[in-house]
């Protein structure tokens, strides 16, 4: 009896929990910031821990998949799915901190999708999933900043501005675009589409015989590479375009006059709103201008300035 007793005892004991010590705990926790929910696979949650891996990337799937199909959003429309992202990231990671560690207390037997190589595998799966669904959410549209004055004033030097990745139709005259040339990304202003016959004089473009209507609107102090330079702020507005944009204008330059030139069909003639400190379609490729620009090269077109310089910047339309 005496001896039938103690394998009881023993076996009680064997198969009894073991305490966590709290570093031990704190680092299982941390495994939740690596990827949502590694903590609570590693403490044998795995159905919950796999739910709060795979969410980010279903809901920007989802996101994209609705930007696909619906009209170009709006500036309070992506504040407000932006902050719900952030507002949702936010409780999902409080709620596998609290989880896990509520969790964690005592040492369970680990299963083998619980052990460490499972989730490094689990950690690589999930960060090649999300990856997949930022790049199709790209497609869509996203965010591309300003790193030179070209476009100033519409754009300035270093704003974020959001472009729209997945309209079908072709860039009209007067459309903000962001493109490739010389390998590097671009935004200027679609100035004539192919088929046209473009000149500037004075500063002027001509298109297809008519000149663009330029009205001053006062003056501008500018930050040109470290030298504050006054410029001349114009509102112009294409041939063909109904709508309007401001420019400006530094002084003599030597692109204010360029020769009629027709527009290649399937190509795009591009000017800076900074007229005279924009390396743009009157430049050549291989004087680091932009040339005449492919269609194909157009990346998007840029919608509002997600982020400005100063606050009342934020929300500007760009087209």
């Amino acid at each position: 009896m005496g001896e039938a007793d103690s394998d009881a005892t023993s076996e009680e004991i064997t198969a009894s929990p073991v305490p966590r010590s709290w570093p031990a705990r704190i680092g299982v926790v941390a495994l939740n910031l690596v990827t949502p929910g590694l903590g609570l696979v590693r403490i044998g949650r795995w159905r919950a821990g796999l739910l709060a891996a795979v969410l980010p990337g279903l809901i920007l799937l989802g996101l994209a998949a609705i930007g696909a199909a619906a009209p170009p959003v709006g500036f309070y429309a992506f504040v407000i799915a932006v902050g719900m992202l952030l507002v949702g990231g936010a409780v999902l990671y409080g709620l596998t901190l609290i989880m896990t560690w509520r969790g964690s207390c005592v040492v369970h037997t680990p299963r083998w999708w619980s052990r460490w190589y499972a989730l490094i595998e689990l950690w690589l799966v999930m960060v090649l999933f999300d990856n997949c669904a930022v790049a199709l959410m790209h497609r869509v549209y996203k965010v591309y900043y300003a790193p030179s004055a070209s476009m100033a004033p519409t754009i300035a030097q270093n704003d974020r501005f959001l472009v729209d990745m997945h309209d079908p139709q072709k860039p009209r005259r007067g459309d903000v675009i962001v493109f490739k040339a010389n390998g590097i990304v671009r935004v200027a202003r679609v100035a004539a589409v192919g088929g046209d016959i473009i000149a500037l004089r004075d500063g002027v473009p001509i298109i297809n015989g008519r000149a663009a209507r330029q009205t001053p609107e006062g003056t501008l102090t500018i930050d040109d590479s470290g030298i504050p330079q006054r410029a001349r702020v114009l509102r112009e507005q294409l041939p063909g375009d109904t709508r309007d944009h401001h420019l400006l204008d530094i002084g003599a330059f030597d692109f204010d006059d360029v020769a009629p030139v027709r527009v290649p069909k399937g190509a795009l003639y591009v000017l800076g709103d900074n007229r005279d400190r924009s390396a743009d379609s009157r430049v050549p490729i291989d004087e680091l201008g932009a040339g005449m620009v492919p269609e194909k090269a157009v990346i998007g077109r840029a919608l509002f300035i997600f982020w400005g310089r100063s606050s009342d910047r934020s929300g500007a339309k760009l087209n």
